[in-house]
């Protein structure tokens, strides 16, 4: 597990810091940062109390939604399960 660390996700473990373009921008104990020292990064969407992640191409990946929702509200212990 990592962490939040302004807008940077640090590694848990290694302490690595990547910005989120997935580029390393911190490495403990070291001067410099190599050049090939990246990660993949993927466009995420927060909406629903969930983070929604477009594993695909980033170029590809569908625009935000409106701030109106197309779901509609949902009634607190409604259920929310298709019927047939």
């Amino acid at each position: 597990m990592g962490r939040i660390k302004g807008d940077n996700v640090e590694c848990g473990y290694h302490g690595l810091t990547f910005d989120c373009s997935g580029t390393c921008v911190r490495v403990p104990g070291a001067d410099r940062i190599p050049p090939s020292a990246r990660v993949r990064s993927y466009p995420v969407e927060s909406r629903y109390g969930l983070l929604w992640v477009w594993m695909g191409d980033a170029a590809n990946a569908d625009p935000p939604p409106s701030s109106r929702s197309s779901i509609g509200a949902i009634r607190p212990g409604a259920s929310t399960r298709a019927t047939r």
